[in-house]
């Protein structure tokens, strides 16, 4: 009850935060937007005769796990997945339409995550009363 500040408070991410990120980044992985540029990626990959549907397929490639430290190949993969990401702006337009779904899940969700607010607020002025009486 010291850390969390009330008697039933949780301490890290509340469910419905880390609920709602993961969805977000699911919508955003199948908004056409996204789509289209992981398609420019994934041709501009071909440049270099490498043949990945999309940026995570090439950071997870299962070969990756097999060795300790980053292959020869894997380099050259990851120097080829950074052209290409940065060649299409994939983060600048992955990033913008995972906002954008960020912020219609905080307004279709503002009830509960204002309650969540309210819970890290007396977190924090349970671990400032803390430091307080340790000092």
């Amino acid at each position: 009850m010291k850390i969390t500040g009330s008697r039933d408070g949780q301490i890290g991410d509340a469910d419905i935060s880390t609920d709602l990120k993961f969805a977000t980044l699911a919508k955003a992985q199948k908004d056409p937007r996204t789509l289209q540029v992981f398609s420019l990626w994934s041709h501009c990959m071909r440049e270099y005769d490498y043949s990945y549907s999309g940026p995570l397929d090439a950071s997870g490639d299962p070969r990756w796990t097999k060795s300790r430290m980053p292959t020869s190949e894997e380099k050259k993969v990851a120097v080829a997945d950074q052209e290409c990401r940065a060649r299409h702006n994939v983060v600048g337009v992955w990033f913008a339409v995972d906002y954008e779904y960020q912020e219609q899940a905080v307004k279709e969700n503002k009830k509960e995550l204002d309650g969540v607010k309210r819970q890290l607020d007396r977190q924090v002025d349970a671990a400032k009363g803390i430091l307080t009486q340790n000092s």
